[in-house]
């Protein structure tokens, strides 16, 4: 089984639909599962961040554009299914019952949708401004920041 196959399996575990059921039992099966899979996602997200941490941050890593591109491939696949998974929780109307969980694979989520927004075209653009010396000072930035603000 591929990747592709196994996240709408996955997501199948939680069937897309719209707020609590006439029936307790199915509504706390759903409660159950929902948490699971959060959790599931979570740890997931660990697991891909830890690899990639100990591949010295590939995902970054402008110098290998392959690996950079495979890794961030990973995290996008993961960005999808947490993605889709908040959706069908928040379709259940189990945000709040779960609101734990749910907040941190949001923040997760939000972070990882951050990162990879960052081009790799960029970062070695701001490697070669560093080492030309084309660098502010932090007091520099703290001063356009001020002002900026004031506007």
């Amino acid at each position: 089984m591929n990747q592709s196959t196994a996240a709408p399996a996955l997501l199948d575990l939680l069937p897309g639909g719209f707020g609590p059921t006439d029936d307790p039992a199915r509504d706390n099966t759903l409660a159950d599962r929902a948490e699971r899979l959060l959790g599931f996602a979570l740890a997931e997200h660990e697991r891909i961040v830890d690899l990639d941490t100990g591949m010295d941050h590939l995902a970054l890593c402008y110098a290998d554009p392959q690996g950079a591109d495979a890794m961030r491939r990973v995290y996008q696949q993961w960005v999808n299914q947490a993605d889709e998974l908040l959706d069908r929780v928040r379709g259940h109307g189990l945000r709040e019952h779960l609101s734990d969980k749910y907040e941190e694979l949001e923040r997760a989520l939000g972070r990882t949708l951050a990162m990879l927004s960052i081009s790799l075209e960029s970062l070695e653009r701001a490697e070669k401004e560093f080492q030309i010396g084309h660098t502010q000072t932090l007091e520099e930035v703290r001063r356009e920041l001020r002002a900026a603000a004031g506007r």
